[in-house]
């Protein structure tokens, strides 16, 4: 036997073997990067503009936003409790005494945990120290991820928009159970039956070296929550009002309000002018939008008539609980 020479047997074996291989290399798709893979080398357009920026980049973030979502998942959460409003949500981060007004229905106690600091702006407890803490932890852990991160507005260069981290099941639960009965509580000259159906969440950070200033602005809101998550010098004269519409305010060129302790909110009119005067320690700010269906946005008052009529039906939230679509 010659065991140096291939047969013709061996040699159409080799051939069937060679076409095999080709086949293979034409027809099985090589593997395929993970979503968190892709996401990360991405290169995202640097947001620049410090006004007017709302649509900066809107086709990359819209060509992108299936992807970016899909990496979001594959990265997961750190805090997964932030997430869902429970009763366990609402014992350990927000305000005592808020939830048992809102649960039991205490009109009396809920208005005395307004604290009026300039007309038409409240400040009030909202979340507890440790829900800000551990936001602020899930928000870090978001950024650590290396997925790209759109802008939250067209003034803000950074922050997050925590709709597109997942919160925004949490935000509307937060909007329906509590900030609707408080703005109607408050605001009832401007704040009807169907003028806060959907939220706009997002976080804001000044820093030096970063955004350090605010232009005085309105906001595309309703109904605007402004909510402290990093401790504050108290005495910083940072944020303030202005607004030549609200002729309480107009006599002052500047009313400057304190918003310094973690889980402190202030509530105000999405269309009275306010602004961030130059910082001097970082700030870090959660701040939630309200308004009507399609981004619907009421600046008129109600008239006296109407506000009646609407008062009449939300007294029954204090007697039934029950607040939507009243």
């Amino acid at each position: 036997m010659n065991r140096g020479i291939p047969t013709k047997t061996h040699k159409r074996m080799w051939y069937q073997v060679g076409v095999l291989l080709v086949l293979l290399k034409n027809f099985v798709a090589p593997s395929q990067k993970s979503a968190l893979e892709e996401a990360r080398s991405l290169t995202a357009p640097v947001a620049e503009a410090t006004s007017g920026g709302d649509l900066e980049g809107s086709e990359f973030w819209d060509q992108h936003d299936e992807l970016l979502q899909k990496a979001r998942r594959e990265w997961g959460r750190r805090y997964p409790e932030l997430y869902e409003y429970t009763d366990q949500f609402a014992d350990q981060f927000l305000d005592e005494k808020l939830v048992h007004a809102i649960a039991n229905r205490e009109k009396q106690l809920l208005a005395s945990l307004f604290e009026p600091v300039v007309p038409g702006v409240y400040r009030f407890q909202l979340f507890t120290p440790e829900f800000c803490d551990l936001l602020q932890q899930e928000l870090k852990h978001h950024e650590e991820s290396g997925i790209p991160q759109r802008r939250p507005n067209g003034m803000n260069r950074f922050g997050a928009i925590l709709s597109d981290l997942g919160f925004a099941e949490i935000m509307d639960d937060m909007m329906n159970l509590y900030l609707i009965p408080i703005s109607r509580h408050l605001f009832a000259d401007y704040v009807g039956p169907n003028d806060l159906v959907e939220t706009y969440p997002f976080t804001v950070k000044y820093k030096p070296g970063q955004d350090v200033k605010l232009d005085p602005h309105s906001d595309a809101a309703t109904v605007t929550v402004n909510v402290c998550l990093l401790e504050q010098d108290k005495d910083a004269k940072v944020l303030y009002f202005a607004d030549d519409r609200e002729p309480a305010i107009a006599s002052k060129a500047k009313q400057f309000v304190a918003l310094s302790n973690p889980g402190e909110a202030l509530i105000h009119l999405g269309q009275l002018r306010h602004g961030i005067a130059p910082i001097e320690q970082e700030r870090h700010q959660l701040v939630i939008w309200m308004f009507g269906e399609h981004d619907y946005v009421r600046i008129a008052k109600y008239e006296p008539d109407e506000v009646r009529q609407h008062k009449v039906l939300y007294d029954l939230f204090w007697k039934r609980g029950v607040h939507q679509e009243l």
